[in-house]
């Protein structure tokens, strides 16, 4: 009986032994996550750590103990899903928070969120094919920034109307630049082809005398991210400079990505690496592991289909191929 005691209490405080190792490990991992120190959330392997120092801590309204709740948005546009994970407002409390960002950290986010919406715009509702134009002005007849407005204003009812009379719809989105640059308008257009003539012909027609318009195709992933970004920066100082504070103009037929926000449970945190969904790829550079404006734990990434079908940009059948019965990964 004393043997058996002994092997006892020498297992027991191995076990305790191992478990105070680990959480010192981990408590260490958090601390240099959350104090800085020139190091990157992205160099820690593994998961990222518990929301508190104390995995046992309740958060406040949050559910049981040894529990921590974190909420998932993903977007869906067209062949891309888009997904972050963030704190939620009603569970903060006891959260081990990062640095806050500056305000030229800050500026700098709100002009990438600019983008990630414009991003999200193009790729519900344009798809390979499909064409980004640029129509530019001969130098000696280039218009004020007001005739412009007024010039592109009725090159897209002209080319509306040419739309509707082959039985085709008009879907666009348009930026114009010129505080940096001679003054020129960026056009992302649904293609068609009415067995005549296509959109290259309508608008070759409509612009004629004007200048010379440039085409480039829209590329075959159906990811625009990089797009978006070019047309944001392209354009930035003369959204700062106009009076109208409008970065970019759309059709009112666009539809709108769906988003679906999910508020789910774990132990320890998500996955620092997550893994794509069956028949989709995780977007080069995309992923993001780090703290939101306010310091809080924040995941972000992108998601694109391999093989994108036509229905993919039928925003009726979104819902159904939002989560296609599958959930990411967490422990």
């Amino acid at each position: 009986m004393r043997d058996e005691r002994e092997g006892t209490e020498n297992g027991s405080q191995r076990y305790g032994d191992n478990v105070a190792a680990k959480l010192i490990h981990r408590l260490k991992t958090h601390i240099s996550i959350i104090s800085g120190g020139g190091q990157k959330v992205k160099e820690i392997s593994g998961v990222l750590p518990p929301f508190g120092l104390d995995k046992r801590i309740k958060l406040s309204g949050c559910g049981e103990q040894k529990m921590h709740r974190y909420k998932q948005i993903t977007y869906r546009a067209g062949a891309v899903l888009e997904i972050i994970k963030c704190v939620p407002r009603g569970c903060r409390k006891g959260v081990a928070r990062g640095p806050k960002k500056t305000k030229a950290e800050i500026r700098e986010a709100n002009l990438k969120q600019a983008a990630r919406r414009l991003a999200r715009k193009i790729e519900a509702n344009f798809k390979p094919g499909d064409l980004h134009v640029t129509l530019t002005y001969r130098k000696e007849a280039r218009p004020t920034p007001e005739e412009a407005r007024r010039i592109l204003r009725g090159f897209l009812e002209k080319l509306r109307a040419e739309y509707r009379k082959h039985g085709f719809a008009l879907k666009y989105v348009h930026a114009t630049e010129y505080a940096r640059k001679a003054i020129h308008h960026h056009l992302i257009l649904n293609w068609v082809n009415d067995g005549k003539a296509t959109t290259r012909d309508y608008i070759r027609k409509l612009w004629k005398g004007r200048g010379n318009p440039k085409y480039v195709d829209l590329y075959d992933t159906g990811e625009y991210q990089s797009l978006a970004d070019y047309l944001i920066k392209e354009t930035e100082k003369t959204f700062r400079e106009s009076p109208e504070k409008q970065r970019y103009g759309c059709s009112r037929n666009l539809a709108e990505p769906r988003v679906e926000r999910r508020t789910k449970k774990t132990k320890r945190g998500w996955q620092k690496d997550p893994k794509p969904r069956k028949g989709y790829y995780i977007l080069r550079d995309s992923l993001y592991n780090g703290f939101d404006k306010l310091g809080y734990p924040y995941q972000r990434y992108v998601m694109v289909k391999l093989n994108p079908k036509e229905e993919d940009w039928d925003p009726g059948k979104w819902r159904a191929m939002m989560w296609g019965g599958e959930e990411d990964e967490d422990v």
